[in-house]
């Protein structure tokens, strides 16, 4: 009879992981069907609403960019050729969406292996400014949920913004190292005091994403670099 009940339970058990893994299969054509049917029924002329100023981002993520490959060139003491062929990784996986854990393994690879800086200190410095910096989320979150806020409520107050941003470097903070369907989550906590629906702000939001998400990637990947470049020596002057 025992046996009955643990064959019983099994069989559940067995069954249900069966289901699971055909939800987990099937998922990527489900994402599919919803992103086009999202797609067909897009405006594509919102593109031509998006002001000037939500550029600056993306302009500041590629001085970012180019700031980090003088500067560790010049540091590293390697041709330039090298330089920007040992960054290339760390920039595709920021621009591919790498879990953040993983990324910070390939920054910390190429800046020790490739780029010959002090293990001691990209061990230190890397995790450090990866974590606790979060400073692509904060801009993120900020351009964002200003130019969001400015056009559902077609305008702005002293009180609105100082608002905004406290809780966008809030939450950009607490964001720091998680998936990006938690960095857009915090934008409801951004507008919650507004009562502004996630309906409203998601579908200005899909434009934006196009624009912001690769630049906050590489700012959020680039800055811990650049800090290492900045701190740590070539390890040929390491003492140990």
């Amino acid at each position: 009879k025992n046996e009955i009940i643990i064959d019983f339970f099994d069989g559940v058990y067995l069954s249900l992981l069966k289901v699971f893994s055909w939800i987990v299969n099937l998922m990527p054509l489900g994402v599919l069907g919803i992103v086009s049917s999202i797609l067909l029924t897009f405006d594509f002329k919102l593109f031509n609403s998006i002001p000037i100023i939500i550029y600056i981002m993306p302009i500041f993520s590629l001085i970012i960019f180019i700031l980090s490959v003088v500067i560790i060139w010049k540091k590293s003491n390697l041709p330039l050729g090298s330089t920007i062929s040992s960054l290339t990784l760390p920039l595709l996986g920021s621009l591919f969406f790498i879990e953040q854990s993983s990324l910070t393994s390939m920054s910390l690879s190429t800046m020790v292996t490739d780029l010959k800086f002090s293990k001691k200190i990209s061990n230190i410095v890397l995790p450090i400014t990866n974590f606790l910096g979060g400073f692509g989320n904060i801009l993120y979150l900020a351009f964002i949920s200003t130019f969001i806020y400015g056009k559902v409520a077609g305008g702005y107050t002293v009180i609105s913004l100082i608002i905004i941003l406290s809780l966008s470097i809030l939450s950009g903070l607490l964001s720091t190292g998680l998936p990006q369907i938690f960095t857009i989550s915090f934008l409801y906590v951004i507008f919650k005091p507004f009562n502004i629906s996630v309906d409203t702000f998601f579908y200005i939001l899909i434009p934006l994403e196009f624009i912001m998400i690769p630049a906050r990637s590489i700012i959020n990947s680039f800055i811990p670099l650049l800090s290492v470049a900045i701190i740590a020596k070539p390890s040929s002057y390491d003492l140990d």
